[in-house]
């Protein structure tokens, strides 16, 4: 069902060096292309971004996604994406963004084990969404039209690579094999007896692991929308809003942060099963909440002596 494509560095890199020095030089690969990337969006964008981002990638228990090579690949895709796309970003040097976000959804289907992959769609996407703002003056429409059209080609690449495997799975062994893989798929998207749907418990599942939860802890809907309400009162009165224009044409950061609870919505009964490691989707809904709320708030002017 999965490309596994991983195992192209993974294999010979398990002749040279043991398991735990494979671990090792993950962890530092890792690391360097984490700051790596946070750098150059600190260097195109701005210091507060690139700390949002590092922030957002931590809450993602980066002790354990920098040596669990399941976890790693997503987060590879994702850094290797933007430093990337960061380094050949200038005001007046035109980018396919299209095919930009279809090799990157290639690529992700290709190396990942079905983790987490919304992140190399959501982060890039939020990143490119505020600099149209800023260097192009982009407004509600045309940052929703360039929001759905760069969703609908990661999702076209993403898609198109998986069928490939399916096709090829096809010519190699034969139909039987394909009506297997379409039974899985089919226990993916309407669960079973053993698995029934819960959408809106998978999204709890995540939130809780993502949180920190315990298994027999409660999170109070109505206490998460009040902490956050209070927060943006507080943001407004100290800092003030930009004018309504601007604000609208960061909106569709706000639906790109829903991204990840769509996905669950979607894969319920994967995101439920395996929501110890999925709820790392929702670092697409920090990201773009953060960076959101950082950008209709009005920076302090500094005043002339």
């Amino acid at each position: 069902r999965y490309w596994h494509g991983y195992q192209v560095l993974l294999r010979p890199l398990s002749i040279i060096f043991q398991i735990q020095e494979v671990r090792y030089l993950g962890m530092v690969t890792f690391h360097l292309l984490l700051f790596g990337s946070a750098w150059l969006i600190a260097k195109k964008t701005k210091l507060s971004i690139a700390l949002i981002y590092i922030l957002t990638i931590c809450t993602g228990n980066i002790a354990l996604s920098s040596v669990c090579l399941q976890f790693m690949t997503t987060f590879f895709v994702l850094f290797v994406s933007l430093i990337v796309l960061f380094s050949r970003y200038d005001l007046g040097k035109k980018i396919n963004y299209l095919l930009f976000f279809f090799v990157v959804g290639m690529v992700e289907n290709f190396v990942d084990f079905l983790t987490y992959p919304i992140i190399t769609l959501g982060i890039p996407l939020v990143l490119l969404l505020w600099l149209r703002v800023r260097d192009e003056q982009a407004d509600l429409k045309n940052n929703f039209g360039f929001m759905f059209k760069s969703s609908l080609s990661w999702g076209l690449g993403y898609a198109l690579t998986w069928i490939a495997k399916w096709g090829i799975t096809i010519l190699v062994f034969g139909m039987k094999y394909f009506w297997r893989t379409m039974d899985v798929v089919k226990f993916r998207l309407e669960g079973s007896e053993e698995y029934p749907l819960d959408r809106i418990g998978t999204i709890r599942k995540n939130l809780k692991a993502w949180l920190n939860v315990q298994d027999h802890g409660l999170i109070s809907w109505s206490k998460i929308v009040l902490l956050i309400l209070v927060i943006a009162v507080i943001l407004v009165i100290w800092k003030k809003l930009k004018d309504k224009k601007t604000i609208l044409a960061y909106v569709p950061i706000l639906f790109v942060a829903v991204y990840p609870y769509i996905w669950y919505l979607v894969m319920s009964n994967h995101s439920q099963i395996h929501y110890w490691y999925t709820y790392r989707t929702q670092l697409v809904a920090l990201f773009g909440g953060l960076v959101f709320i950082a950008s209709v708030l009005k920076e302090k002017s500094v005043c002339a002596d």
